[in-house]
């Protein structure tokens, strides 16, 4: 510790001769001192204890001649005294008052109220000390006044001695302790930056203090930390306080420790720094009341410093890292030990990050008041997973990095970086090589020594199965690790100190080596509860002569404490080894919906489910399980309340038309989640939903809904949607393309011109069956068109096609000259894909041969006659009016039957506006010779509110010849 005396300033007037002492009390080069030792002086000099002197005057000092105290403000920075002029100072008896050639020894008698004389005036000095000094019988000397007064037991200044005060005892020595002026501004901003920069300990400590002995609990994490990079996902640094308790719930190798490690860090060496305490789970005691016992081992007086912290807007951070290590006899208290431990956060305003699975976080027993929500890690996303494998000196490019970061960093420590191992590979690698480089500390190099330790190893691994917390005891490690063997498993790193025992340093490998060796049937039946006994072994029946006694029941199982459930990992493990699962696979299922399942919320359910689901999500291949997914889709479908939620079946690493086929066996049971599922796949993948989601076309139960969706979100994927549909060659797909034509023409039209130019000839007959329907919005769609009915048209082996492609021709004004001919033949031949409304779009440029083609299939007999009359009732043609007119007048002529089809043309045209009213009367009155049947059929046509009609029907009623009995009466 730096000397007192090496901190004095001494203080002289304008002459050099010498007023008192001073001392710096931050690192901003400000003095303490007395008030009469700057008193009535308009300059000073300062000279430091080196030899350097200083001039300041009236203008630098801050005097408080109400508590005989000045503070001078100098350019010169000094390592500063820390102050001790909190509560804790209360309670100082012994102190000692620095002096340039001395310290001078003594004790507080009491508080006494001093006076002192300024030049201005006199002021009276509450609070003051009253000083026992054996070395200052007579008082202080002058050259003493300003002198840092300390805690003997603290080292800090509690006050500032004095020369000039005075009271009711002659000779005293007093003192103005810190705290008696802590209400002035300047002092309480003093004190505060002191506070905050200096630090203090024992009854002294202060925030800086509190910052230096938290520090001490980070120090050691920066290989912990290593290269990384900043990920969206890390935990935050603050939260909001009402609810002091957050959970960072991770999967092991996922980079939890790394991350929390370097928030550690980050707060601990931030340009403000903040108190950050570092706990494992390893580190708590069996019988600890709460976290708090554990942090006041590191932490002394951890209530006081939490306070401490709070006050000065620097909430005090415990971070728990893996809470499973917990001893696993405080398990079954978890609930007071939470309890507690809120309650402490809350009234020490400190808070508490917990690193751990989330299988332990499921048991936490924090008040709902307490916690926020859990913050999930995960593994690194795509850039940032090659960033990190940059860093690590993994060769860029070749296969995608791996996105686990323990993977990336075993395979930076791996010999041959370059390699793209399995994760068992990648595991058993790592172990091997950490193995050899053992036997190399042990100057043994070679296999045999390799293996050796191997064998060791992999019997640690052994040894920490059970219900435990998973350690290595130290008795164990001594004997699995003698002599010079446990030195360099150690310094290899491939196992650490965790608590009163030892681990692997990575949980994810340290359960991959357990599950190697776990005897999985036994620990499936432990855990599933299946326990009994065979049934003739628990049978009450004689089976002996008469008289033999009925053997005692079986004696129940002692059972310790249970297996802590964060210790599903080396269960899991041995299931994804085992080369056919289903027999086990089949047995969890059985557990959650079967003849004997288990209780919802029961041990043996928790298992099974949580076994089932974890196994599941991990196995290399789930498409190799499929029958096994099917078969438990339709158990869910079935289920009032599935076991598995619906997240399962969306974070199953399946190819995405097996995922939406499983979705639609979980929709079945009429849940709507699944669904919505299937919409959110739809979104994400597109171009492999839509052929899958088609499929459902063909499925009763589930057409509606897969039009639905497909119209819905149409918009995601409009190219693949046509695409999809084409392909199903399902009634109902084509009824869906129908739609699209009209409410999205571009996209048909861009499907159609694909079509057309594809090599397979379905492809052309889909172009031609949906293209006649698509009216182009823009001049590019009708380029489309142009193109796609050109391609077709091209192929003369596929003549039946040609007709769609005139259509298209006929419709387009640049092409319709040099095609109409040759639709017109084709109409009037009857050639397929060709109808009454392939020619109407030239009906007004072309009338004449428009209308021959039409004349010709009109007296035809069949139901052309009727679609000819349908086409020109709604094809407007003002300049084929009356053609059109005369063309009908004939037919209707001939064929006086169909009456009927020609009032509907009548009524058609009636739609197009007054512009017709002329023609069709013209046409009205030229039905007089028609026989009254015709008439009546015309009349029923002219039933509406138009006008027109109102007009036609009493020029039509003008046509009826005047009946005899209808003359009038009487004579002339």
């Amino acid at each position: 510790m730096r000397r007192v005396d090496e901190a004095l300033v001494r203080v002289s007037d304008s002459s050099g001769r010498q007023r008192g002492l001073a001392f710096p009390v931050d690192h901003q080069g400000t003095l303490l001192t007395s008030h009469e030792t700057v008193d009535g002086q308009s300059a000073l000099l300062l000279t430091w204890p080196g030899g350097a002197v200083r001039r300041v005057t009236a203008d630098d000092v801050i005097a408080l001649p109400e508590y005989d105290l000045a503070l001078l403000r100098t350019d010169a920075v000094l390592p500063p005294l820390a102050l001790g002029g909190g509560s804790g100072s209360a309670a100082t008896r012994l102190v000692q008052l620095a002096g340039p050639t001395q310290t001078l020894q003594g004790g507080v008698v009491g508080p006494v109220t001093a006076r002192y004389a300024a030049v201005e005036r006199w002021h009276l000095v509450a609070d003051s000390w009253l000083l026992e000094l054996d070395q200052a019988p007579h008082g202080l000397p002058v050259e003493l006044s300003g002198a840092p007064l300390l805690d003997a037991e603290t080292g800090a200044v509690v006050a500032v001695a004095t020369a000039a005060l005075r009271s009711h005892r002659r000779g005293a020595v007093l003192a103005v302790p810190l705290r008696a002026a802590a209400g002035h501004p300047a002092v309480a901003d003093l004190l505060a930056r002191n506070a905050a920069s200096v630090p203090a300990y024992g009854r002294a400590l202060n925030l800086a203090g509190v910052l230096e002995l938290t520090a001490a609990t980070t120090s050691a994490l920066t290989p912990l930390v290593g290269p990384r990079v900043e990920r969206a996902d890390a935990p935050p640094g603050d939260w909001s306080a009402d609810r002091p308790v957050l959970a960072v719930l991770a999967e092991p190798g996922c980079g939890l420790t790394t991350e929390l490690a370097a928030l550690a860090l980050r707060r601990a060496r931030s340009a403000t720094r903040q108190p950050t305490v570092w706990l494992r789970g390893a580190d708590l005691h069996p019988h600890d009341a709460s976290l708090f016992d554990a942090v006041e081992r590191v932490l002394p007086d951890a209530e006081r410093a939490c306070r401490l912290a709070a006050a000065g807007h620097r909430p005090l951070l415990v971070v728990l890292d893996r809470p499973e290590e917990m001893p696993p006899s405080l398990q079954p208290d978890l609930a007071e030990w939470s309890a507690e431990t809120g309650r402490q956060l809350r009234r020490t305003g400190a808070r508490l990050l917990i690193g751990c699975r989330p299988e332990f976080w499921q048991q936490q027993r924090f008040s709902a008041e307490d916690v926020q929500p859990p913050h999930l890690l995960g593994d690194l996303p795509a850039e940032a997973a090659e960033e990190l494998a940059r860093r690590l000196g993994l060769r860029a490019g070749g296969c995608p990095a791996p996105r686990h970061p323990l993977a990336l960093r075993l395979l930076a420590e791996l010999p041959i970086p370059d390699a793209a191992p399995t994760r068992a590979e990648l595991l058993e690698a790592t172990v091997d090589f950490a193995c050899l480089r053992i036997a190399r500390r042990l100057a043994h190099p070679d296999r045999r020594t390799a293996a050796a330790a191997a064998g060791r190893v992999h019997e640690a691994a052994r040894r920490m199965l059970g219900p435990g917390s998973g350690a290595l005891t130290r008795a164990d490690f001594d004997e699995v690790f003698p002599g010079v063997w446990g030195p360099a498993v150690l310094a290899e790193g491939l196992l650490v100190p965790a608590g009163p025992g030892y681990r692997f340093a990575h949980e994810e490998l340290s359960e991959w080596l357990q599950g190697v060796h776990l005897d999985l049937p036994a620990a499936l039946g432990a855990l599933l509860g299946d326990t009994a006994l065979p049934r003739q072994a628990v049978s009450h029946r004689r089976r002996g002569q008469r008289g033999t006694p009925v053997p005692p029941p079986p004696r129940a199982p002692v059972r310790g404490l249970p297996v802590p459930r964060h210790r599903i990992g080396p269960v899991r493990e041995a299931l994804l080894r085992v080369e056919q699962p289903e027999e086990q696979l089949s047995r969890l299922v059985l557990c959650l919906d079967g003849p004997e399942a288990a209780e919802p919320g029961s041990a043996p359910h928790w298992w099974a489910l949580n076994l089932l689901s974890s196994v599941l999500l991990r196995l290399p291949d789930p498409v190799e399980r499929l029958p096994l997914l099917r078969a438990l889709a339709a158990r869910m479908s079935a289920h009032p309340e599935p076991p598995l939620p619906l997240d399962f079946w969306t974070r199953l690493p399946l190819p995405t038309p097996v995922r939406i086929d499983l979705l639609r066996e979980l929709a079945r049971g009429g849940d709507p989640a699944p669904l919505d599922a299937v919409a959110a796949v739809l979104v994400a993948d597109p171009a492999e939903a839509l052929p899958a989601l088609c499929g459902w076309l063909r499925d009763e139960q589930f057409a509606a809904s897969a039009v639905h969706l497909l119209r819905g979100h149409r918009r995601v994927a409009l190219d693949d949607l046509t695409e999809a549909l084409v392909s199903a060659a399902h009634p109902r797909a084509d009824a869906l393309l129908r739609e699209l034509a009209v409410i999205e023409p571009s996209a048909l039209c861009r499907a159609v011109d694909r079509w057309a130019h594809d090599p397979r000839p379905e492809r052309h007959v889909a172009a031609a069956v949906h293209a006649p329907a698509i009216t182009p919005a823009s001049g590019p769609d009708r380029s489309l068109l142009r193109f796609a009915a050109q391609a077709l048209l091209a192929r003369p082996a596929e003549r039946e096609l040609h007709g769609a492609a005139l259509t298209l021709l006929v419709a387009d004004p640049e092409t319709r000259p040099r095609h109409l001919p040759d639709a017109v033949a084709g109409y009037a031949a009857a050639e397929p894909h060709l109808t009454p409304d392939s020619l109407a779009p030239a009906l007004d440029s072309h009338t004449a041969l428009v209308l021959a083609a039409y004349r010709a299939r009109l007296h035809q007999p069949g139901e052309e006659a009727a679609a000819v009359l349908r086409t020109l009732g709604a094809t407007p043609a003002p300049r084929a009016r009356a053609a059109t007119a005369r063309l009908v007048a004939e037919y209707l002529a001939e064929h006086p039957e169909a009456a009927a089809r020609v009032a509907a043309w009548l009524a058609a045209r009636t739609r197009h506006g007054s512009a017709e009213r002329a023609t069709l009367l013209r046409f009205v009155h030229d039905l007089r010779d028609q026989p009254e049947a015709v008439r009546n059929a015309f009349a029923a046509a002219l039933t509406g509110q138009d006008p027109v009609h109102g007009e036609l029907l009493s020029a039509l009623r003008q046509l009826e010849p005047v009946r005899g009995g209808d003359q009038p009466h009487g004579t002339l």
